[in-house]
């Protein structure tokens, strides 16, 4: 991803659906590159950690996670190039 958004992760339930939630993955790696494609982060999340920070893309009709302080903050980051602001 270049901007603060991921694409789009289909196969869950939609939003306010009462279904159960089966597990997709163990881990979600997020590689973030500034504007001219150089590498500036590398951010893992736990599924229960995308299950609390994702966000419904209502227009696509799935789910997506949008890079802020907070994920920053939770999540391991495996590689921050040196010298960005969260």
């Amino acid at each position: 991803m270049t901007g603060s958004t991921t694409g789009v992760f289909y196969g869950l339930p939609p939003k306010d659906s009462d279904d159960p939630v089966q597990q997709k993955f163990e881990y979600l790696i997020i590689v973030k590159f500034d504007d001219n494609y150089e590498l500036e982060r590398i951010i893992e999340l736990t599924w229960i950690q995308f299950l609390n920070f994702k966000k419904w893309h209502s227009r696509m009709q799935a789910w997506n996670i949008t890079l802020n302080k907070k994920i920053l903050g939770e999540a391991n980051i495996v590689f921050e190039k040196s010298g960005i602001n969260s």
